[in-house]
């Protein structure tokens, strides 16, 4: 991308794929960290902090995916948001990148958390 080696057409397709991949990623990590969240929460007795084990495995779950999606999107677009203002893309997984990656991430995560938990309860 810094050399300008990617055409623009390809650009398009290369995001779609990216963007597939992180879905796919993300559905992966909830479905089986959701599930193992679920199991545990059931061998443990149940209800953790007043939820059903289901409400708890679908809060991690969903959570996962979000912070994961966020992470791609942010790792699509800001290569492309550096090289677009005339700087070397490689900057973009610098550590600024990097932590606004993790607050993004967490943000999320916690406020998907806190929607399904209001749905539960």
């Amino acid at each position: 991308m810094a050399l300008g080696s990617i055409p623009a057409h390809s650009k398009k397709e290369t995001i779609l794929k990216e963007l597939a991949s992180g879905l796919f990623t993300g559905t992966m990590f909830g479905i089986f960290c959701g599930l193992i969240v679920y199991v545990l929460d059931l061998l443990g007795g149940g209800g953790f902090l007043g939820t059903s084990p289901a409400a708890v495995g679908a809060i991690i779950g969903f959570g996962l995916l979000g912070s994961c999606l966020a992470g791609t999107l942010l790792g699509i677009f800001s290569p492309l948001f550096f090289s677009r203002i005339g700087v070397d893309p490689a900057v973009s997984a610098g550590p600024i990148v990097t932590a606004f990656n993790d607050f993004l991430s967490m943000s999320i995560f916690f406020l998907i958390s806190w929607g399904i938990r209001a749905l539960f309860l």
